[in-house]
């Protein structure tokens, strides 16, 4: 998970981690406060997850052009561990490897904060009549059913831009649109060549 991607909260465990709000909270949704230093070490570890990550590496990183000793890193190494209910043997999220560094060892998911799509139901209650009359019509086997879907959920999308349910149905029918269409021209091929031979 090597990299920094903007607006991305982590999850591991019963935590999250806003990287760009450098905000640890548990899956309460409860604050956890941590010094500067461990909470960017923190950041650090985790977009590096899997990964040894050296000792300097890490002073480079998170104290760039200041003269630290290890200890600093000890401190926020033990500031993060208390954070994170963890105990020096546990492992569950932060291994030290003696001599080297650290490795988050926590599995570690990336999620996208919330975009400008909905994932279900429109606010919109026309939009929302219009997606489920072209639910209807497309489970409907018939061709008239799926152009009938697709003015449904055109007219969904239209009221409603940013339900995205109704586009995925829509490329649903112009998927289904296209295998009938190329139905269509394989049976017209078929009887040309019927009829020459």
């Amino acid at each position: 998970m090597s990299g920094r991607a903007v607006g991305i909260v982590y999850r591991f465990g019963d935590f999250a981690l806003d990287a760009d709000r450098r905000l640890l909270s548990r899956s309460d949704g409860t604050a956890i406060r941590l010094p500067a230093a461990a909470i960017e070490t923190l950041v650090y570890l985790v977009e590096h997850a899997g990964e040894l990550v050296e000792k300097d590496s890490l002073v480079g990183a998170i104290w760039p052009h200041v003269n630290v000793v290890e200890n600093n890193i000890a401190q926020s190494i033990s500031a993060l561990r208390r954070g994170l209910r963890e105990v020096r043997s546990d492992h569950r999220f932060i291994a030290t490897i003696p001599g080297r560094g650290y490795r988050f060892v926590a599995k570690v998911a990336a999620m996208s904060p919330p975009g400008d799509l909905q994932p279900h139901p429109t606010n919109d209650p026309f939009a929302y009549q219009a997606y489920v009359t072209g639910w209807s019509a497309l489970t409907r086997p018939a061709s008239h059913s799926l152009r009938a879907a697709l003015r449904a959920f055109n007219e969904a999308v239209t009221r409603d831009p940013g339900f995205a349910l109704a586009y995925t149905r829509l490329s649903h029918c112009y998927t289904l649109l296209g295998f009938m269409r190329a139905r269509s021209i394989v049976v017209s091929i078929t009887i040309l060549i019927a009829r020459r031979v």
